[in-house]
């Protein structure tokens, strides 16, 4: 069953179960002299330089407050009291 809930949020729900969906993903381009990195989700990019792995993104994970106060200025809302998704 579709019902909207609130901010016009929409909730799936069927009889027996609650479906939580979610998204993750990292794409890596190779422009020339360039890497081009973009990232969505729990996602995380690293670089091998020297031997020594490099950082190139953070995850986006609701547990980190400044994520969760991204989140809510862009609109968005978390569900969830102990592991909180978007």
């Amino acid at each position: 069953a579709l019902e909207r809930s609130g901010a016009d949020r929409l909730t799936i729900e069927s009889e027996q179960v609650k479906w939580l969906a979610g998204s993750t993903g990292t794409a890596v381009l190779f422009a020339g002299h360039s890497l081009l990195v973009a990232h969505v989700g729990d996602s995380e990019a690293l670089l091998c330089r020297g031997g020594q792995p490099v950082r190139l993104t953070r995850p986006h994970r609701t547990s980190d407050e400044s994520e969760q106060r991204r989140i809510e200025a862009a609109g968005g809302w978390m569900t969830g009291n102990t592991k909180k998704r978007v």
